[in-house]
């Protein structure tokens, strides 16, 4: 019995005006043997395409089960939220209630505020990467998200265009106070771009230090993080890795104050991360280049790597560097 006759003796014989679709024309049972390969948030998805595939799913999954995803993983529930609401513009998927919330068009990297969310993030990045930035540009899994279903989408409404040119606008920050992560007397200044490339949201940080009352030197920079794996915040903490954490941060410092005049590169070794440090005269320029991938989940592991250091991916050195292009800032190309 194919899937159509099925249908239609389930139906009580309705007759159907659907044009032929040759996966329908499978026999019940193979079909629901391949049906039972796919996991729930996959089923789910098939589940709403059409009758005849719908009334298989709940005679053969759902019937005397509820919801198909009550013992599901985390990761499925987040996977079918995500693809469920790639055609909804106006919400986005929280991994700590695994629900779907409204946007907020005031919710942007560097002006988030818990107040305009109807749930903070949970999952949606840990408490390290929280915390790692200096300044408070931080864009989280949802500002990632929702940065790239709008620059995919077609056609989208005024207010859509508008916040995507909020996601995307560029910050600038300026820091001359006394302040723990810099000697006293050094000025810096702090700046981030991100940008949609070939699908993947990629963010250039800029961090420039400047003579101010004193001369920049090697000793003024006292805290550099530059990701979850080449951060000196790490070393402070003392956690069981960070003697290699302190080994690889001060070694490119130190090859960057040794040869001066020339940007001197470098690429981590567990997430998608490049980076740069130039050192001259009155000037220090630590450029970084990051990719966060493309639409998912907080469970991807290019997301996972470098937001919650969660696990190690692989990347062609300077690749990520590549990838976003030249940039011209402060009126110097950067390349």
């Amino acid at each position: 019995m194919s899937i159509i006759d099925f249908f239609f003796r389930y139906k009580k014989g309705k007759v159907s005006s659907q044009p032929p679709c040759h996966l329908l024309q499978l026999p019940v049972d193979m079909l629901v043997e391949i049906l039972a390969f796919l996991p729930p948030y996959t089923l789910l998805l098939v589940y709403q395409t059409c009758r005849p595939l719908r009334t298989i799913i709940h005679q053969f999954f759902l019937a005397g089960r509820g919801d198909i995803l009550s013992n599901a993983t985390p990761e499925d529930r987040l996977l079918y939220l995500t693809h469920s609401s790639r055609l909804q513009p106006d919400r986005w998927v929280c991994a700590k209630c695994c629900k779907l919330h409204r946007i907020h068009g005031e919710d942007t990297p560097y002006k988030s505020s818990p107040r305009h969310l109807s749930c903070v993030d949970g999952l949606d990045i840990s408490e390290r990467y929280g915390e790692s930035k200096y300044f408070a540009y931080v864009p989280k899994h949802r500002h990632v998200q929702l940065t790239l279903k709008y620059t995919r989408l077609e056609n989208k409404e005024r207010v859509y265009n508008k916040y995507l040119l909020k996601l995307l606008e560029p910050y600038h920050h300026q820091l001359q106070e006394a302040y723990w992560t810099i000697t006293r007397g050094v000025e810096v200044r702090f700046s981030a771009y991100p940008k949609v490339v070939n699908g993947r949201y990629l963010l250039l940080s800029i961090w420039t230090y400047l003579d101010y009352e004193i001369k920049v030197s090697r000793k003024s920079i006292r805290y550099l993080d530059i990701c979850p794996h080449y951060s000196q915040r790490e070393v402070r903490q003392n956690l069981h890795w960070g003697a290699i954490a302190l080994a690889g941060i001060e070694r490119a410092l130190d090859t960057a104050f040794a040869i001066r005049g020339a940007p001197m590169r470098f690429s981590c070794g567990s997430c998608k991360t490049d980076f740069s440090i130039e050192t001259s005269s009155g000037r220090v320029t630590i450029c970084i280049w990051q990719d966060f991938g493309p639409e998912g989940t907080v469970f991807d592991k290019g997301w996972a790597a470098i937001a919650r250091d969660t696990g190690a991916l692989y990347h062609r050195r300077q690749s990520i560097r590549q990838l976003y292009g030249p940039h011209n800032h402060g009126g110097e190309m950067i390349e």
